[in-house]
């Protein structure tokens, strides 16, 4: 993402209407350098002082119509860029429409024009000072619910996207880093470029490897971010990078966003990556696990009615494209269960025993 779209973030932060996704991804990169962080304080200290000044006269400004068109000036001009004084020239243009009023109203107005100046001030900043920046848009890899898409990035990077996730990343890896941000989950085949390491921004998580194959899943309502490893090693760390754990393969660690703790998990099950691989795999697993898996990978809800039977032993293996129906009556059938479909995405396993 370009800074000025952080900025942006910021600007809806101080607004009040920063989404819970878009908080996470600003969190990450304040945490990412010292000036980025320096900057959002800067600006909130800008915009809190303009609630101290009221002008002698009102205005009336759409300030999110003139933000917008300040940043739809610098996508159209940006083929015209030559040097930083052409980026000042586009910065200083005028971006809004100022209507004199009744001196009876409220000074608000005036309070939102100046903080949205403050912000189109900061937004020309990084305009004049980041060219390439600019130059360099983002693009968006995104999935439906239950849909899957891979994506191949520039360096020979293949990411496979889980349902209902997003990828953001650039066609071109300018810098020291190859950074791209991930809502979701997505397995990650990683091209192997020791001086220039992968980076992975999810849920104010930081994952960093050089050259492996691993699973991650970073879905923000579920307050954690996830990685297993099949090869290579892959570093979990939160985004400030104070806490921080080193995997390899058939390893998994969890960021947990709400207690900011990195661990390793001391046993993991495999069926995590079930999704990209196409297998289930059971062996001597109990009910309730197998179930658990079951429920994860294709996102509905099972019951089992008999709780005695969760630790019954399970050994199979199913295709997930065979489907949930499918899987479920195959389990039914080994333990002489009767299988009730609830709606199209809950089902109810009852009676039956383990042998």
């Amino acid at each position: 993402m370009k800074k000025d779209n952080y900025i942006a973030l910021i600007y809806k932060k101080l607004k009040g209407d920063i989404s819970l996704e878009e908080q996470s991804q600003l969190d990450v990169w304040e945490g990412n350098t010292p000036e980025n962080a320096q900057l959002s304080r800067q600006l909130e200290k800008d915009w809190a002082l303009t609630e101290d000044y009221t002008p002698s006269v009102d205005f009336d400004l759409d300030v999110d119509a003139d933000f917008k068109l300040l940043q739809q000036r610098i996508d159209k001009d940006a083929t015209l860029i030559k040097s930083p004084a052409d980026n000042m020239r586009i910065a200083n243009q005028p971006i809004g429409k100022v209507v004199a009023m009744s001196s009876k109203k409220s000074s608000s107005r005036w309070i939102g024009w100046a903080s949205a100046a403050v912000i189109a001030l900061a937004l020309g900043f990084w305009f004049m000072t980041n060219q390439n920046d600019v130059l360099s848009a983002p693009m968006i890899a995104e999935t439906n619910f239950q849909e899957k898409k891979s994506v191949t990035l520039n360096d020979g990077t293949v990411v496979w996207l889980n349902g209902s996730s997003k990828l953001t990343y650039f066609t071109d890896f300018s810098g020291n880093e190859r950074v791209v941000q991930l809502t979701g989950e997505a397995f990650f085949d990683v091209t192997k470029f020791p001086d220039k390491p992968f980076i992975i921004e999810a849920n104010n998580s930081k994952i960093t490897v050089l050259g492996t194959s691993f699973n991650v899943r970073s879905r923000i309502a579920e307050g954690m971010t996830e990685v297993v490893v099949k090869t290579g090693k892959v570093r979990l760390e939160n985004g400030v990078g104070d806490k921080k754990v080193e995997l390899t393969p058939n390893q998994k660690g969890v960021h947990d966003v709400s207690n900011n703790t990195v661990i390793e998990m001391e046993e993991i099950d495999m069926n995590e990556l079930a999704w990209h691989s196409d297998k289930l795999i059971f062996m001597h697993t109990p009910l309730n696990e197998v179930l658990d898996d079951l429920e994860r990978q294709f996102e509905v809800k099972i019951t089992l009615a008999d709780k005695t039977l969760n630790d019954c032993e399970y050994g199979a293996t199913h295709k997930v494209e065979d489907g949930i129906a499918t899987i479920l009556n195959a389990i039914a059938d080994t333990y002489k269960m009767t299988l009730k479909p609830i709606g199209n995405t809950s089902f109810e396993l009852v009676n039956g025993s383990c042998q």
